[in-house]
């Protein structure tokens, strides 16, 4: 599986960071916007030939 994150997370973030379990964190920047829609997708690995789910989420004060 393979986690997409758009652009606006990304805009907003430090760089992620990788946890023990493997996941990747991210932190949002001090003085980012604080209401802050984004989108993260998960995709199968290559060749699997299905498409990924997508998630929007919303992050406010």
């Amino acid at each position: 599986m393979r986690i997409e994150v758009g652009p606006e997370l990304r805009a907003a973030a430090l760089p992620p960071v990788r946890l023990a379990d493997g996941a990747e964190a991210y932190f949002l920047r001090a003085g980012a916007r604080q209401n802050l829609v984004y989108a993260v997708q998960a995709n199968p690995e290559t060749g699997a030939g299905t498409v990924g789910v997508r998630l929007v989420h919303a992050l406010t004060p």
